[in-house]
């Protein structure tokens, strides 16, 4: 995975079944990333700030221990419409409520926001309208099979 950062025009990535992957920081220079699938259960990171780093970023399930959530992030992209993502064992979250303000708060509409308690890690699935500028927005949903949808209280 360390190879990855020589190929910066990469545009689509999935790491499936890559149970070993203990460091994916060769992942946060991808820039010309539209598509991002990463499953890398035994990797720790401490936030998702490098998503700032991807503009053209669309669609992500990034299946990797995450100390930390900043929603801005979510929030102020200009492309990401929906996303899947790990947090820690002690993530503490806001309610949905709190949750939905602060990704709606740069005018983005939140079409669902999902959490997952019972996952690996507490997991949560985020899907914003698409931009108009996307003509063929398609739902990571087909990728979303790392997240069990069995017990789901926060559902909306």
């Amino acid at each position: 995975i360390s190879e990855l950062s020589f190929a910066p025009q990469l545009e689509i990535l999935e790491l499936e079944k890559t149970p070993n992957i203990v460091d994916v920081s060769s992942i946060h220079n991808l820039t010309n990333l539209k598509w991002l699938f990463i499953d890398g259960r035994k990797a720790k990171q401490k936030n998702l700030n490098w998503i700032r780093k991807m503009p053209k970023l669309e669609c992500a399930g990034i299946w990797v221990e995450t100390e930390s959530i900043d929603w801005s992030i979510f929030a102020e992209h200009p492309r990401l419409y929906d996303v899947a993502f790990y947090t820690n064992h002690n993530y503490v979250a806001e309610s949905d409520e709190a949750i939905i303000a602060k990704l709606s708060a740069c005018g983005k509409k939140v079409k669902s926001l999902k959490r997952f308690p019972k996952d690996v890690f507490p997991a949560f699935a985020i899907e914003f309208v698409p931009s108009f500028d996307i003509p063929n927005s398609k739902p990571q949903h087909a990728y979303r099979n790392h997240l069990r949808y069995s017990v789901n209280p926060h559902s909306n």
